[in-house]
């Protein structure tokens, strides 16, 4: 595979390339958090963490029907190889366990869960699938919670000034 940084546009650019035909990235076509979750160096990607390494960072690669890939995350990888205990500390760190990559070409999306059942790592797949499942339970919690405050009533509200004579009111406060 071929990796290309993504940028906030959708677009990508060339970060190395692994040439010879050869459909799996090199450390130098990745950034060091998504190759130590791709290659499953629980330790770097500890270190990683620990220096700040954005578990969200988005890549692009070239799948093995030459097709661009976008959004693939230090997630995705490690579920693509089945590395456990890499994506167990990815979930700890926040890492988004519904977040899918996307094939522009097709219009196909997949997220960890799917492309770890693809290659048949069963256990990360479970993980990655109940991580999934606890996210989409508080989201519905917290839709939940609001619905019942009226659709935001009761939440923090921007502050109004106080308006002194005659102006019929203030504004928003400039904080």
């Amino acid at each position: 595979m071929a990796a290309t940084k993504q940028r906030s546009s959708g677009g990508g650019k060339r970060v190395g390339g692994s040439g010879g035909g050869s459909m799996s990235p090199h450390a130098d076509d990745l950034p060091k958090l998504s190759w130590a979750c791709f290659s499953g160096d629980i330790a770097a990607v500890r270190a990683c963490l620990r220096a700040g390494g954005d578990v969200h960072e988005a890549v692009a690669l070239l799948n093995q029907n030459h097709q661009n890939v976008v959004n693939v995350t230090p997630l995705y990888l490690a579920a693509q190889n089945g590395h456990l205990e890499v994506c167990r500390e990815l979930l700890a760190a926040g890492a988004d366990a519904l977040r899918p990559c996307n094939i522009p070409a097709t219009g196909q999306s997949f997220g960890p869960a799917d492309i770890a059942l693809v290659h048949f790592h069963i256990r990360t797949w479970w993980l990655l699938r109940e991580a999934g499942a606890a996210r989409q339970r508080a989201a519905a919690r917290f839709a939940e919670r609001r619905g019942r405050l009226g659709g935001g009533e009761g939440l923090a509200q921007p502050l109004v000034g106080l308006g002194g004579g005659g102006g019929g009111g203030g504004g928003a406060l400039a904080v």
